[in-house]
This record gives structure tokens, C-alpha cells and sequence, in this order.
């Protein structure tokens, strides 16, 4: 049975409140320490798709300057995650944002997979 969508919001709201209010502080806070590695691969991604890690970085951990192949090979999902937020500039609050709707969709998801298995809260 598909459930409407007007119940995944409302079985999903508990999750999407406790989800933003974890992750709103954060919203005005810098980059950490990979994610210049991780925006290096989306600028590549934008020049590139299909190549994402074939760009040359100056790590804190390598001796040298090497390929990101090199340094982490199979190492690609949060550079295309990052796209939007070079797209738009690649200011910190956007990146933020974008993995906070990465999280919303995820318990938006969520929800609706545990209705589709039959959950159902009866509250008599």
C-alpha cells in the first residue's frame, strides 16, 4: 500500500524537527578539515563528471603533490553531494544546507518506507 504523502510528513515531523535542530547550528559554522578537499572535487566534477578525482591536490598527509586517485581512491560521493554548493558559490552556509536536506529527504524516505512495510500507530 503507497501511503499519502500528507502522512509521511506527519509520521516524519518528529525526525525533521530533531534533524534541523541538530544540524541549524551549524549553518553559520566554517568548513572542517576535508571539506576543501571535497569542494576541489566538485569544481573537477564540474569540468570533468566522469573523472571527479583527476585533479591535482597538496595534502597535509602526503609528502608531495599528488592525484586525489592517489590519495583517496573511491573517494567520490561527497564531491558530487557538493555540486550545488560551488554551483552557488561554495559559501559555507550552503554546504551546510545542502547536507541538512540530504538528511531531510533521508527521514522524508524513511517514513515512507515504514508505512509501506505497514506501520501504523493507533493511539486509543
Amino acid at each position: 500500500m503507497i501511503p499519502e504523502p500528507g502522512g509521511v510528513l506527519i509520521s516524519a515531523l518528529p525526525a525533521l524537527i530533531v534533524a534541523t535542530l541538530c544540524l541549524l547550528p551549524f549553518l553559520g559554522k566554517a568548513f572542517l578539515i576535508d571539506d576543501p578537499y571535497f569542494l576541489a572535487m566538485a569544481r573537477q566534477i564540474l569540468k570533468a563528471p566522469l573523472h571527479p578525482m583527476n585533479f591535482e591536490i597538496c595534502w597535509n598527509i602526503a609528502p608531495y603533490c599528488t592525484k586525489a586517485y592517489e590519495l583517496t581512491p573511491g573517494n567520490t560521493l561527497m564531491g558530487y553531494a557538493l555540486v550545488p554548493t560551488v554551483l552557488g558559490g561554495a559559501a559555507e552556509w550552503m554546504a551546510h544546507a545542502t547536507q541538512l536536506i540530504f538528511v531531510w529527504a533521508a527521514v522524508l524516505a524513511m517514513s515512507s518506507l515504514v508505512l509501506r512495510f505497514g506501520w501504523r500507530c493507533d493511539t486509543r
